[in-house]
């Protein structure tokens, strides 16, 4: 038995009850908390390396809950940014904040701290890069993966409609794609369909506020795939919506495969201080356009990229490498020469397909590259073209572009294509960068025929960062052209290539009741209506009397329809096209081109044919 532990009180006293003294210790569960730095700064806006930001658009970014401070760098030098920000915990920095309108095809870059009292935490260096298609305008930047829209990828059916203010869609007048920000990992092959049409609502009052089956246009119905996480899906759509003026949109989505994703699995959305979207989802019920059930009104929109016809030039190319094989040293279409002969230098300790081998351009994806190596990232997407440099001696490596025609309709007209690309230099040993010669050709491949592209007369030494390159190119007599980008390195460095695009501006082209000042006493051309469907009167005056000859082009520059040719008074005269080709087909919606001749006068319209 345990003796007895006697207590005394203060004044020397026994206590009436004493303790006893055992040999048993009790269990105690003691938790430490350790003190840390802050968690890094997570889901960051615009991503890494994306190319087509907008220039409206501000920092977005999610902190930890420990973050107690954030500093904020940005600028367009890598090595040199500035702190734009330095106080409390905050997540977004707005486009008034980041000094206002960013400049298009201009790379910028950011870091974002956050500290508590135990340390600091960083994001890095990161970049993107401000898109320079006016033909694209962005609505929503937001963060929330809780909104449901454009469909809820969660659920196996869903039926959303958002709107979209008249100013939100007011940078064009047909659109013809839109794209929604992905989050999600799963892979995915869904069924949707797309509606549009307007609303004089600015928001939805009601669960059941839906607008109705007969004020939509059905404008895609197909099948929509995912693509890799973090990145815009972009929703060619079937038919082009024609917008008029000083309306609210409506997009409707309904989605009905009896799949559903991850709860890890959605779009982003922006919060919005009405509630500009109705949201039902089910497991179990397919929802019907014609009977809409009752919906949930949210305060949310989803981030949209809305496509708008770009009516101001033809893209002939438009090419990032993700199409093609990687590590092919031949790649369609373009045409690639290595006049060097020589064994390449590539990434010391990291291994790929074509390794060192005798190549010129090849594609190259770094994600496949093991191990990966630092700096490699593509300027958008998966893949690019690279130039390695030779082991002995000057890099002499040549990347053609297919054969461009130009156009019928621009004979006489047109001077010069137009090119923009992105390049950068990868260092490999020493400080030498890459160096490359922009060139073009009459259509032939023989590197002898090709001449300096006048805009770019000497060897361009390039930048280790992606650097936005624009040239523009003569067209030859022949209205046959090639472009090349040739590597001439002669360090060890190599040279990345992505995102090139080849178009002709058609500003030039006159719009209805616009003159061609090249010529005196001009034709005057016009048609109305502009858009139209799908029947349009082209008008064209003649100062004196003779043969005219009215021609449709399509955007390639082939023939369409001879609509006239005969003689004509001098005078106004109207000739009407139904939108048909000379087999009396209807012909699709698109750009098309009228050609006016009479004597040796000509004039150019553009039209666009919506159905």
């Amino acid at each position: 038995m345990n003796p007895r532990l006697k207590y005394r009180n203060s004044d020397n006293s026994f206590p009436a009850t004493q303790g006893i003294v055992l040999n048993r210790v009790p269990s105690i569960r003691m938790y430490y908390y350790e003190a840390t730095a802050p968690v890094v700064p997570f889901d960051l806006y615009p991503v890494n390396n994306s190319y087509d930001v907008h220039k409206t658009s501000g920092l977005y970014w999610q902190n930890g809950s420990s973050t107690q401070s954030n500093v904020v760098y940005f600028g367009t030098e890598e090595d040199d940014l500035e702190i734009l920000y330095m106080g409390p915990a905050i997540e977004t920095l707005s486009n008034s904040e980041l000094g206002g309108m960013l400049q298009q095809t201009v790379t910028y870059y950011y870091k974002i701290d956050a500290q508590n009292a135990h340390g600091t935490t960083t994001t890095g260096v990161k970049s993107f890069t401000v898109e320079d298609n006016e033909s694209i305008m962005t609505v929503g930047t937001g963060m929330s993966v809780l909104g449901g829209f454009p469909w809820e990828p969660q659920d196996r059916y869903s039926y959303t409609q958002s709107i979209y203010h008249d100013v939100e869609v007011a940078r064009g007048d047909v659109i013809t794609a839109l794209s929604y920000f992905w989050t999600g990992y799963s892979l995915f092959s869904n069924h949707v369909q797309i509606y549009m049409g307007y609303t004089e609502d600015e928001f939805f009052w009601s669960t059941t506020s839906w607008v109705p089956e007969e004020d939509l246009t059905l404008v895609f119905d197909g099948i929509v795939n995912s693509v890799d996480s973090h990145t815009w899906l972009k929703i060619e759509l079937d038919q082009a919506f024609v917008l008029e003026d000083d309306r609210h949109v409506v997009i409707a989505f309904i989605e009905d495969t009896n799949l559903h994703e991850t709860n890890a699995d959605n779009f982003r959305c922006t919060s919005t201080s009405t509630t500009r979207s109705l949201h039902y989802s089910s497991n179990s019920i397919v929802p019907s356009i014609a009977y809409p059930p009752v919906g949930e009104a949210r305060y949310y929109l989803p981030n949209t990229k809305i496509h708008f016809l770009d009516t101001d030039r033809v893209s002939y190319l438009n090419d990032s490498f993700e199409e093609n094989t990687s590590f092919d040293t031949e790649f369609t279409p373009w045409v690639t020469l290595d006049l060097d002969q020589d064994f390449t230098t590539t990434y010391e300790g990291s291994t790929f397909p074509n390794d060192g081998e005798l190549k010129g351009f090849m594609v190259l994806n770094p994600f496949q590259v093991n191990p990966l190596v630092a700096g490699t990232n593509p300027h958008f997407g998966q893949k690019m073209a690279v130039s390695f440099p030779a082991q002995n001696g000057d890099t002499n490596d040549w990347l053609i572009s297919p054969l461009l025609d130009t156009p019928q309709f621009y004979i006489g007209d047109l001077d010069s294509l137009d090119v923009k690309f992105y390049a950068k230099s990868h260092i490999l040993e020493g400080e030498s960068r890459a160096i490359m010669n922009l060139k073009y050709s009459d259509g032939s491949l023989d590197p002898n025929d090709f001449s300096f592209v006048p805009t770019h007369l000497t060897p361009i030494l390039v930048d280790t960062n992606w650097t936005l390159f624009e040239a523009q190119v003569p067209i030859p007599e022949t209205e046959q052209v090639r472009f090349a980008i040739q590597a001439t390195t002669n360090g060890v460095a190599a040279l990345y290539v992505d995102d090139v695009e080849m178009f002709i501006s058609l500003e030039h082209v006159p719009n209805e009741e616009d003159t061609n000042p090249r010529i005196p006493n001009n034709l005057i051309t016009s048609n109305y209506p502009n858009p139209f469907n799908p029947d349009t009167s082209i008008s064209f005056t003649v100062p004196k009397a003779g043969n005219v000859k009215l021609t449709v082009f399509n955007i390639l520059g082939q023939e369409i329809v001879e609509l006239t040719n005969q003689n004509y008074l001098a005078g106004t005269h109207t000739v009407n096209w139904n939108g048909t080709d000379s087999n009396n087909q209807p012909v699709t919606s698109g750009i098309y081109f009228y050609k006016v001749s009479s004597g040796n006068q000509k004039a150019t319209g553009k039209m666009v044919l919506m159905k």
